[in-house]
């Protein structure tokens, strides 16, 4: 399994804890207002503390992060280094 299909499959599980309604993984998870502001703010905490990153908010604001494809790509990249 490659790094960025086992960090989507983390973010699958971690964000399954707040919705189940997600469709896609490109489904843009804030437009289609899945989670609410403190869903998200909890979401992103704990994507944070599970890969030990910090996303920035010029990561946050980025249409990418807001998908699990997009973040999971986000997030390589951060460990990537």
């Amino acid at each position: 399994m490659s790094q960025i299909a086992s960090i989507l499959k983390e973010l699958e599980k971690i964000f399954s804890i707040y919705s189940s309604d997600l469709t896609s993984l490109d489904q843009n998870f804030v437009k289609d207002q899945i989670l609410d502001s403190f869903s998200i703010i909890s979401f992103i905490t704990e994507v944070e503390n599970s890969f030990g990153v910090t996303l920035s908010s010029s990561d946050l604001i980025s249409e990418e992060a807001h998908s699990l494809a997009g973040l999971s790509n986000i997030i390589f990249l951060k460990l990537k280094g």
